[in-house]
């Protein structure tokens, strides 16, 4: 007579059998440069050209294979020579936005990161609100977040702007280097261990490209220089990792002139971890911070322990997540009526 435990192990085997089926003709490889549909993975230590699968395309929410992803490939290829990306390893780690323009769709910019570089340079691209974005996303990814000030040589006395970024980011490591007199690259490279996988973000002309291709010890990434305006010109045009030197992969990033929030109020809280713990202190739960009484925020803001610039970012900051997510909600459920 069968029992139950029989029954049961009998179909764990029918499964475990299906699940063999389904993925032994499978290979596992990384993304290391991303062009929408296509995408190239590292394979055994071979590149390969692969196709997105149509799939990936027929989900509510569109999330494609980015650069860093690990993705399973079948083996089989398809009428171009090129593999076919099924499915991705769910990730460790992504640093993510709202795409660019008037869509609501959300841009993994890299996936399973150890740490983000946030570069800035030391000259008019030093922007507190746009780095308080790039720290506010980057605090949501699950990976560590590092400052990087470049050109130092435009600004030698910058240890002001490290003690603000310091106290406005809560960022413990800030650096300050430069490529051209080699100020601070030592300290830089002391963070960068092998095999961790990094990304550089910020805005063109930051010198991302300038510093990849010194820690790769050749000139992979072309250079442009800046405008009249001192913005930089787009010289990275597609994600794509890269091994260093000291045997880290860098994930570098073309500049980002708009940087949108999706639903980040995880990395929005760390980012101002202090105004939080003031709004735990108001006396009402729902307290709106304008005429309560009780209010923490009221009184540290009267008191200067806090800044009006800094909490306004931080309101900003929360109403923009509040609209995408609204947003979103409502083309959700009207995408869902549709399919009816």
């Amino acid at each position: 007579m069968q029992t139950t435990i029989d029954k049961w192990c009998r179909w764990l085997l029918i499964i475990l059998e299906a699940y063999l089926t389904d993925y032994q003709n499978e290979w596992k490889g990384r993304v290391i440069a991303s062009h929408g549909k296509l995408v190239t993975c590292l394979i055994n230590d071979v590149e390969v050209n692969c196709e997105v699968a149509g799939s990936f395309f027929n989900q509510e929410v569109i999330d494609l294979p980015t650069v860093g992803d690990w993705v399973f490939c079948d083996r089989d290829s398809d009428k171009n020579g090129r593999a076919i990306v099924h499915r991705i390893e769910e990730r460790t780690s992504e640093f993510s936005r709202k795409v660019a323009g008037g869509r609501l769709d959300k841009q993994v910019i890299a996936a399973n990161i150890d740490t983000i570089f946030i570069l800035m340079s030391l000259n008019h691209d030093l922007n507190f609100s746009r780095l308080l974005r790039y720290v506010t996303i980057s605090k949501s990814s699950g990976a560590n977040v590092e400052v990087v000030l470049t050109k130092s040589d435009l600004m030698p006395e910058a240890i002001w702007v490290v003690e603000d970024i310091k106290s406005q980011s809560g960022i413990e490591h800030v650096h300050v280097i430069s490529v051209l007199t080699n100020d601070g690259m030592e300290e830089l490279k002391s963070r960068i261990k092998p095999e961790q996988t990094i990304v550089f973000v910020g805005s063109s002309g930051v010198g991302k490209s300038t510093l990849t291709n010194t820690l790769l010890g050749e000139e992979v990434m072309s250079i442009g220089g800046l405008r009249n305006d001192d913005r930089g010109r787009h010289t990275t045009t597609h994600r794509q990792m890269l091994k260093t030197e000291s045997g880290a992969w860098l994930i570098d990033t073309p500049g980002m002139r708009e940087i949108s929030f999706i639903d980040q109020t995880d990395g929005l809280s760390e980012a101002f971890s202090d105004i939080t713990e003031l709004i735990d202190k108001c006396r009402f739960n729902d307290c709106s911070h304008k005429n309560e009484p009780g209010c923490a925020i009221n009184h540290a803001l009267d008191s200067g322990e806090l800044s009006e610039w800094r909490f306004a970012e931080y309101s900003k900051y929360l109403k923009e997540m509040a609209f995408f997510e609204s947003k979103m909600r409502r083309k959700l459920n009207k995408d869902k009526k549709n399919k009816k």
